[in-house]
């Protein structure tokens, strides 16, 4: 069996020679992303609790400014409904999206670092297998890999 036939038979599918590295590609897309929407999800109910927060020292400093009496007790009872309402709530969601943030991120994290254990097998296979382009152009993917771990 000459060296054609052998390549042949190992990739000489394209497919099968990009197989891993699109399977790896997809596997740290999917884990990048779930990752990015857990953290964006938290702070985002972290900047509602400070969004309360700022509507109430905005009022605070319209009561300070105010003249009128009835003006100022109106923003008062709006504070402590703020406080006890709109400030509990949102603290609440921002502590329930911190803990749901927290959990399964070891496992998409370990996803990732397989995914991109993955792409670098694949890499390999293109290497070993595929034409001389595709040789060079695989090990510089697995070196800009290897170098950004």
């Amino acid at each position: 069996m000459d060296l054609n036939e052998e390549t042949q038979k190992l990739g000489g599918n394209a497919l099968f020679r990009y197989a891993l590295v699109l399977l790896g590609l997809l596997l740290f897309l999917l884990s990048q992303g779930i990752l990015t929407w857990k953290s964006t999800s938290a702070r985002d109910a972290s900047g509602k609790v400070e969004a309360v927060q700022f509507e109430i020292a905005m009022l605070e400093k319209d009561i300070e400014e105010s003249e009128s009496s009835d003006d100022k007790k109106k923003m008062r009872e709006e504070i402590d409904d703020l406080r006890k309402d709109d400030l509990k709530k949102a603290r609440m969601e921002a502590a329930e999206e911190s803990v749901d943030a927290k959990t399964g991120i070891w496992f998409w994290s370990m996803a990732r670092l397989k995914a991109v254990g993955i792409m670098c097998l694949g890499f390999l296979v293109i290497a070993a297998v595929g034409s001389s382009h595709e040789k060079i152009g695989a090990l510089v993917a697995f070196a800009l890999l290897v170098t950004k771990l």
